[in-house]
């Protein structure tokens, strides 16, 4: 018995060898050439849902702070100060990131409700669009869930197509599941497939994956626990060696290697600090 060309196509998808949706990238509101974008990268900034006048500001900013750098260098007459604008640039990239990461957890706990509730109503004979729009008022209208809602139902009445439209649903946050939930909407949509049963299960996929990603913060959280007790720890046995012993200290540092060596082993408990907080930051979604 030999399969029709769409059967192929859909045993194709479900193993991953094809891609039915290629989800439409969210529109920048952003020039490719301007600082912001050059530095941080457009979908960061997407992500992070900076408006158009906070790219100003950031851009401003940055100036600013090259301006006063450039200026300390020049007066010093040193190279030194420059070490601060790169920093100052990693600052804002932390700042953006973390502004991504809420944007992502916020969805993230609305997401589970979200798809139980259009599965709901599908299964009551609701029009999968019908109960896709009308489900913003489930939510908060400060939350992310509703804001893509609406951002959805605007595009419709721009008069976008539904394909477009669901492409482009939630386009700028950096869920990882919401690829396969536009693909199984508009996959369901054509095809005339059953969707209730698919949500239900993209929901009891993403119950698993935050049941599994509490468990991995919690174990996150005592590798941040050991980083700052092993910096506590190196504090106070150097604070007990100086009240103890301060002649050794200054025989220590009066040596040619002896300061040479209590530097290198400072900096190598800071940076082992540093990287176990670097790998506990790691993010599971």
């Amino acid at each position: 018995m030999f399969l029709s060309s769409g059967e192929v196509s859909r045993a194709r998808l479900l193993i991953g060898e094809e891609s039915y949706v290629n989800d439409a990238p969210a529109k920048s509101e952003f020039s490719r050439e301007s600082i912001e974008v050059s530095l941080f990268g457009e979908k960061l900034l997407q992500s992070a849902a900076v408006t158009l006048e906070e790219g100003d500001k950031i851009k401003k900013r940055i100036v600013v702070v090259s301006l006063l750098v450039a200026a300390v260098a020049v007066v010093l007459q040193t190279l030194l100060p420059l070490v601060v604008l790169p920093l100052y640039l990693l600052i804002e990239k932390g700042v953006l990131e973390s502004r991504s990461k809420k944007r992502v957890e916020d969805f993230d706990k609305d997401y589970t409700a979200f798809l139980l509730s259009l599965a709901s109503g599908v299964k009551t004979g609701l029009d999968p669009l019908v109960a896709l729009t009308t489900a913003g008022h489930l939510f908060t209208k400060d939350s992310e869930m509703q804001g893509c809602i609406t951002k959805l139902n605007e595009s419709l009445e721009r008069g976008k197509s539904e394909e477009e439209a669901i492409r482009a649903f939630a386009a700028d946050i950096a869920h990882p599941d919401l690829r396969l939930f536009r693909t199984a909407f508009i996959l369901a949509r054509k095809e005339g497939s059953s969707l209730a049963e698919c949500l239900q299960r993209l929901a009891r996929v993403t119950r698993q994956r935050q049941s599994f990603r509490r468990k991995i913060l919690s174990a996150v959280a005592m590798q941040k626990l050991s980083a700052f007790g092993i910096g506590g720890c190196a504090i106070v046995i150097s604070i007990i060696q100086v009240s103890g012993n301060p002649q050794a200290i200054q025989t220590a540092l009066a040596h040619p290697m002896g300061s040479k060596m209590l530097a290198v082993g400072a900096f190598l408990i800071l940076f082992g600090i540093v990287w176990m907080l670097r790998m506990a930051k790691a993010r599971l979604m």
